[in-house]
């Protein structure tokens, strides 16, 4: 759930490689949100690339946010959920 606020709010997502994060990364984009192994170096160099790439990741952080809102917000649930209703 964290994650998923962090997207709303258009944050870059950098996130441990564990099941429910992959599947997550599956279901958004993989380009996305940055899986990372729980070790010192990657995460090190994940943080340098953020630092060194501001616009390109603020920019992914923005695409992350329409896709949420586009796949998980309450207004295209409840569509989706009356759709399926209807049929």
């Amino acid at each position: 759930t964290s994650i998923l606020q962090a997207m709303s709010m258009s944050l870059p997502i950098f996130a441990s490689k564990v099941e429910g994060n992959k599947n997550l990364a599956k279901y958004i984009s993989k380009k996305l949100i940055n899986l990372v192994n729980n070790n010192e170096q990657e995460i090190i160099k994940k943080i340098n690339f953020i630092v060194k790439n501001k616009k390109k990741i603020q920019k992914q952080s923005i695409i992350i946010r329409k896709i949420i809102i586009d796949k998980l917000s309450l207004v295209n649930f409840f569509k989706k959920y009356f759709d399926v209703i209807k049929n």
